[in-house]
């Protein structure tokens, strides 16, 4: 029998690499595949990006290895491919066969005061630490962050978030994640657009 539900400290292995720095606006995106990594096998966590302090945005990708509960941090791996570039408030979901996709965020401050924001498509290959950019054909939605993102079935479905009107929105949006699990070097020919807004029923 299972005892009460309760938050646990986690502690991660004291040999192991410093955590990442204090940050906000992150994302954490546990993969769980058959796939190795030069840095952790199955059931990891990667951790990308986010803002620390007032407007310094980061571009670090950590992982913490959860398989078996050893809690063991990797800063900084060496990872091929150009980055998604600093970031926070984006989204990044495990889309299946060792890959994350990343959509959107904030990107920096503007030169009016305001925040620089993205609607770039990343992917990253867990099992060959490689990132790669993702071109869909049709319009993407508005650059925006804060947004939510999950899968539902082979879709990426974004909702919501604040975009260059610094106003939020409810619109949805579908990736459709055939193209993105396909070869690297059939990504950006073959996937297709996040859509308009989804239609109500």
């Amino acid at each position: 029998k299972r005892g009460p539900t309760a938050w646990i400290p986690v502690v991660a292995d004291a040999g192991a690499p410093p955590p990442p720095s204090a940050r906000r606006g992150h994302s954490a995106t546990l993969v769980s595949t058959a796939f190795s990594t030069s840095v952790a096998g199955d059931n990891a966590v990667y951790v990308y990006g986010g803002c620390r302090g007032v407007a310094k945005y980061l571009d670090d990708l950590h992982v913490l290895d959860v398989f078996g509960g050893s809690m063991r941090w990797t800063a900084r791996p060496d990872v091929s491919g150009a980055s998604p570039g600093p970031r926070a408030w984006h989204s990044a979901n495990d889309v299946g066969r060792g890959r994350v996709v990343l959509f959107g965020g904030a990107r920096g401050a503007g030169a009016d005061g305001g925040v620089l924001l993205s609607n770039e498509l990343h992917l990253l290959d867990t099992a060959k630490l490689a990132w790669s950019a993702v071109r869909p054909a049709g319009a993407p939605p508005p650059p925006r962050c804060a947004h939510s993102a999950t899968c539902a079935g082979d879709a990426l479905l974004v909702f919501g978030g604040r975009g260059d009107d610094r106003l939020c929105d409810s619109g949805v949006w579908a990736l459709e994640l055939d193209g993105v699990l396909l070869r690297e070097e059939e990504v950006s020919s073959s996937s297709k657009a996040l859509s308009s807004p989804l239609e109500p029923a």
